[in-house]
């Protein structure tokens, strides 16, 4: 159990023990070893110590003896989990080891919220602008004016989910 224990210690614990690894993708990761012809199961735990609880998770995975944690690409900001192996041996005996994950996030600094944007943008008088760069997301329902070759891009509305009355 031991043995099994260190070899998925050697197999998945790279890097410093005091910084958490990067995980930028989903990782197919074993669920049972064999050691010396004795077969040893795995459940895979997770537990988010920041970020959404539910942002990480243990899910069936394509490949043969594995299963796979599914991160998700690009967050916002920065998930931190504890992935813990859980080593069973024919008995019942178990013996746990702990990895230490980030999943990067974007980290964009905050800015003005969605909503605000939007209230600036329809207090905006005919010809006016916005100063700055801002950045809203959500689904395009229409678009408005083709390319334009001089100006290097197009006219769309769009709906920015929960704002479904300011397109």
């Amino acid at each position: 159990l031991e043995n099994a224990k260190a070899y998925i210690v050697n197999m998945y614990q790279t890097g410093s023990k005091n910084e958490p690894m990067k995980m930028l993708m989903d990782k197919d990761v074993l669920a049972s070893v064999n050691i010396e012809g004795v077969k040893y199961d795995i459940t895979w735990t997770i537990t988010v110590t920041q970020g959404a609880s539910d942002d990480v998770k243990v899910v069936a995975s394509d490949e043969p003896n594995h299963v796979k944690i599914d991160v998700p690409d690009l967050p916002d900001t920065d998930i931190l989990f504890t992935l813990t192996a859980t080593v069973k041996d024919a008995d019942g005996k178990t013996e746990s080891a702990n990895f230490s994950y980030i999943v990067p996030g974007l980290n964009i600094s905050s800015g003005p919220s969605p909503e605000e944007i939007l209230n600036n943008a329809y207090a905006i008088p005919e010809n006016g602008s916005l100063e700055g760069t801002f950045t809203l997301t959500g689904k395009v329902i229409s678009i408005d004016t083709e390319y334009s070759e001089q100006y290097g891009n197009i006219t769309v509305t769009m709906v920015v989910e929960g704002f479904d009355d300011k397109p």
